[in-house]
């Protein structure tokens, strides 16, 4: 499953060496143009190297130039259309509806990559295997917390939710 470069390369973009991070910024800036540029001409675009230009693609887990160059044709429309830039104050709700959904995709799409299966099945066994679950968050953590003990609950576990730590502790 694809992911959208753009969205990519801005979520990457800080963690990215000098040299990458202005290859990134060059192609945000104007990511059509790139399509027809060559590594040598972005890199100097860029002010950085073409052994940069490399090493961002697989930075940001392309592995090549022409790949990025592909990725970024084939996502040329909502490119022309404004898709992957945040959203401003003067833009239309529909523009707004479709930005907030490219990027919902894409969360899911990067939070679907990272889950190891064997991990959420093994949480699974031991969270059912459970007589008592003990929940602690801070902030909107424990927002989180309150409504998997409610959600948990309904199912008939049972669950301690506190914002006390030393309430959890003696518990």
């Amino acid at each position: 499953m694809q992911n959208n470069v753009l969205l990519t390369i801005r979520e990457k973009k800080i963690t990215l060496p000098q040299s990458e991070k202005k290859i990134a910024e060059t192609i945000l800036r104007d990511p059509v143009k790139v399509i027809q540029m060559s590594a040598t001409d972005l890199a100097t675009e860029a002010g950085s190297s073409s052994a940069a230009v490399i090493r961002f693609c697989r930075s940001i887990g392309i592995k090549g130039f022409t790949e990025l160059k592909l990725q970024l044709s084939a996502d040329s429309q909502g490119i022309k259309d404004n898709l992957y830039t945040d959203i401003l104050a003067d833009e239309n709700l529909e523009q707004v509806k479709k930005k907030m959904l490219i990027n919902t995709n894409h969360l899911f799409k990067e939070t679907n990559n990272v889950l190891d299966t064997k991990q959420i099945e093994r949480v699974s066994e031991l969270l059912h295997e459970s007589s008592i679950i003990y929940l602690y968050g801070l902030g909107a953590s424990h927002i989180v917390a309150s409504d998997i003990q409610q959600k948990f609950s309904r199912m008939g576990k049972i669950v301690v939710c506190s914002l006390d730590q030393h309430l959890l502790v003696t518990s």
